[in-house]
């Protein structure tokens, strides 16, 4: 108690001798000049749901406007047509629901045709947004409250970090243990090697990573040649709408790291001649229905910049710091809005791996959206490519297998941290990463024919179980089939 009180008079000492530190001009009345008023509290969160896309600036005649080249060439390689789900949500419909609402956007989606509002807390009757002409529902999600975390600053450094090597240095390196390290023994587990023997190392293709964050990776000589050689394509924080992610938390570049670092004789990524797109989608410590929102703007946002691959660590539906939003068991049938976001991408010829949860408290089935009917749900097995004990073992609410593959989540070799991980956020990476390998080499083959190839040719193909999905992948094997 005699801590507490000391620092209690110390902060009021301090609040005292800065009178003035928050004013930009005092009248001689003690009136405030040209200071902002006072920001309206916001506190609940909202999911608007539109009845159509009509009044909008954007036409499927003009795709080039909210779609890039990269974006609409997947399209076409792949003979997927332009439609209406494509299109973004109309912007006169949000600028007269902002309106009326007097709230702020957060995200939209363009395939579920919904804007999330941030509601001011003084508006807490929904009857008149539920009566514009152009709303078809509204869903409320609860209280949300931007966190931000404290901020750790960057380095100091006169000269900045160099980079380790370019993906040059790949077109000569010998792919073996002495050169690849702890890498070499992932490629082997999945008979991958033979990919990167043959000089695919993801080339043409674009892995988006959805995870906590990617601060400080100007830090990191392992990976600073893919900011050198623009191979970051794209880079976004979700949560709080902004472009600058230095500084958020470093939980993402173990993921990064494990696709395009390189560091010769120590650690060479599983696709490191790929392109990437960095996107904040979740916050550590802390969870909200809005979050999978985030999550669903992000796929979009990736699928808008043209996109092959999704890995994705993050899971939504429990464990909420409002628990009356927790979701049971009998939901998790793929309708959930990340679910049917990633069923959509597939759709417009995405493959999403997605981070499967092990048993453990509050985790007691299949989370969105890893109960998606059409992505690749990473299972969870150790290097003798056996299930781990904590596995789920169950099927989705609607009878289906899960997970589809299964992937090392014990004894993951890793970049950073104090040894190699157990966690099952670390495994979508390894196969997203092979997947783009592989998909170099099969450049013909769609989305859906490189997941029906990996099924396939997976270790228990026809018997697929709730714990192991279609069995452990075999690269080596899907390769040389379909070739």
């Amino acid at each position: 108690m005699k801590f507490k009180s000391n620092w209690s008079i110390i902060l009021s000492l301090c609040l005292l001798t800065q009178p003035s530190a928050c004013r930009k001009d005092i009248s001689p009345f003690g009136t405030y000049i040209d200071q902002k008023p006072a920001e309206t509290e916001y506190k609940e969160a909202i999911i608007v749901y539109f009845k159509d896309k009509n009044n909008n600036k954007y036409t499927l005649l003009d795709p080039s406007s909210y779609l890039s080249d990269k974006a609409i060439q997947r399209r076409k390689i792949q003979k997927i047509a332009i439609d209406s789900t494509d299109l973004p949500v109309s912007r006169k419909y949000l600028s007269e629901l902002l309106k009326e609402s007097e709230g702020k956007l957060l995200n939209t989606s363009k395939w579920l045709n919904y804007a999330v509002i941030h509601l001011p807390e003084h508006k807490d009757n929904l009857e008149k947004i539920k009566s514009l002409s152009f709303v078809a529902s509204i869903k409320t999600i609860g209280v949300h409250l931007p966190y931000q975390e404290p901020v750790v600053p960057p380095i100091k450094n006169e000269t900045p970090f160099a980079a380790i090597a370019s993906t040059n240095i790949l077109d000569t390196l010998k792919v073996g243990a002495v050169n690849y390290g702890k890498t070499y023994g992932l490629l082997q587990q999945y008979e991958a090697n033979l990919l990167h023997e043959k000089k695919f190392f993801g080339k043409g293709k674009t892995i988006a990573i959805l995870s906590e964050g990617f601060g400080y990776l100007d830090e990191k000589p392992e990976l600073i040649h893919l900011i050198s050689e623009q191979k970051i394509k794209d880079s976004y924080d979700l949560l709080y709408n902004r472009s600058d992610i230095s500084t958020t938390t470093t939980n993402g570049n173990n993921l990064l790291a494990m696709l395009g670092a390189i560091n010769p004789q120590k650690f060479i990524g599983l696709s490191p001649k790929a392109d990437y797109i960095l996107l904040r989608t979740d916050q550590n410590g802390s969870q909200e229905p809005f979050y999978e929102t985030s999550w669903v703007a992000g796929v979009e946002r990736a699928d808008s910049l043209g996109v092959d691959i999704i890995s994705s660590s993050c899971v939504y539906g429990v464990k909420f710091n409002q628990p009356q939003f927790d979701m049971k068991a009998e939901q998790a049938d793929g309708r959930s809005i990340s679910s049917r976001v990633a069923d959509q991408a597939f759709k417009k010829g995405i493959i999403t791996v997605q981070m499967f949860p092990q048993e453990s408290n509050g985790i007691t089935f299949i989370l969105p959206p890893a109960d998606a009917k059409d992505i690749i749900t990473a299972g969870n097995i150790n290097k003798r490519n056996k299930p781990l004990w904590n596995v789920l073992n169950k099927p989705t609410a609607d009878g289906r297998i899960k997970p589809e593959l299964a992937v090392l989540a014990q004894e993951i070799t890793v970049i950073y941290g104090w040894g190699d991980s157990y966690s099952t956020s670390d495994t979508p990476p390894i196969l997203a990463g092979l997947i783009a390998c592989l998909w170099e080499a099969l450049p013909n083959k769609n989305a859906k024919e490189i997941k029906e190839l990996l099924q396939q040719t997976a270790s228990q193909s026809t018997n697929p179980d709730n714990k192991l999905g279609y069995g452990v992948p075999n690269f080596k094997k899907a390769y040389e089939q379909a070739k």
